[in-house]
């Protein structure tokens, strides 16, 4: 008994002491990345919109 004891105390010293690296993304990251796709689709639509303004002032002056 006592060694299982001594064993899994130095087990968990063992893994606890161990080198970690830094965790690679925070827990803002999937709000980050869900702001990013909003500004993207914002600016397509702004594009599309302008574009619509575009065609619709060339057919009004008669152009093709």
């Amino acid at each position: 008994m006592r060694m299982l004891l001594v064993a899994g105390i130095s087990l968990g010293i063992v893994t606890g002491c161990g080198e970690s690296k830094p965790p690679q993304k925070t827990v803002f990251e999937p709000l980050l990345q869900t702001k990013q796709k909003a500004r993207d689709v914002e600016q397509k639509l702004q594009e599309s919109a302008q574009q619509q303004k575009d065609e619709i002032e060339k057919s009004e002056r008669g152009e093709k």
